[in-house]
């Protein structure tokens, strides 16, 4: 998501635009979102090298519940095409982020 975030940036600054003030927003809770799911995920790992097994379990069904989350509102698990320069590809749709 971050690459994502950083080629429309680069590319907007290349072509003289300005993504809208929503886009913005809707970027920066993408990126969260997937930090977030990145951070529970090296947890999970780090417990995993430690002999907690049930711990790193726990911490992958906590990752997975943030890539439903993702895909409930932005229609991917990973948010893969969602950024595009300009813009965003889609929005959150009525009654998909809950």
């Amino acid at each position: 998501m971050a690459h994502s975030i950083a080629f429309a940036r680069a590319a907007e600054a290349a072509l003289g635009i300005q993504a809208p003030e929503r886009a913005v927003y809707l970027r920066a809770l993408m990126a969260e979102i997937e930090r977030l799911a990145n951070h529970v995920s090296d947890i999970g790992t780090i417990a995993a090298d430690a002999g907690f097994a049930f711990l790193e379990s726990r911490f992958a069904l906590a990752r997975e519940r943030f890539c439903a989350v993702a895909k409930l509102a932005f229609g991917h698990r990973l948010m893969m095409d969602v950024v595009v320069p300009g813009g965003v590809a889609g929005d959150l749709a009525e009654g998909r982020a809950r």
